[in-house]
């Protein structure tokens, strides 16, 4: 197909893929629930995919010329998109990385299970083998404790006995 119908054809399907750009945006925005800063990057990011895009899709498809009906072919595929296809592709989008997002969380959730079971043992193992160490160290404590204050008290009385003498 030549000539201007072709080109017509070609503006329109370029419209229809400005609005399949511009709902991977709203996909990105709605999935990771976008406060106002993202918003606007998103935003501005795609104005300028869409202006290059554009750009480029003119040149290639009529040689860099505008007329006004490559500019009603691209409203008439955006529009035509948006109304068919738009909310459909959203909410499969949305729905399928939910989907990858729970199923990503069940794996990782798995993997992790065995680190934190180790984790989990090994603080009650470290709390059954530390008590027992402890206690034993507080009585050696008090042992030895007692010890070198009877070793002080009869060094002292016998020097006490030394001097007496």
């Amino acid at each position: 197909m030549g000539g201007q119908a072709g080109v017509f054809l070609l503006c329109f399907a370029g419209g229809a893929a400005l609005g399949l750009l511009f709902d991977a945006f709203r996909i990105i925005r709605r999935f990771f629930n976008a406060k106002a800063a993202l918003t606007n990057i998103c935003d501005a990011l795609f104005w300028i995919a869409a202006t290059i895009f554009s750009a480029y899709w003119l040149y290639t498809v009529n040689d860099g010329e505008i007329r006004w009906f490559e500019l009603l072919a691209v409203c008439s595929g955006a529009g035509l998109y948006f109304t068919l296809l738009s909310a459909i592709l959203v909410k499969a989008s949305l729905f399928a990385l939910t989907l990858i997002k729970k199923v990503l969380k069940f794996i990782i959730k798995i993997l992790l299970y065995p680190i934190k079971a180790f984790i989990k043992i090994s603080r009650k193992t470290a709390l059954i083998i530390h008590v027992p160490i402890l206690k034993v160290y507080q009585k050696v404590r008090r042992l030895t404790g007692n010890i070198f204050f009877l070793f002080k008290n009869s060094k002292n009385q016998l020097i006490k006995r030394l001097k007496k003498a």
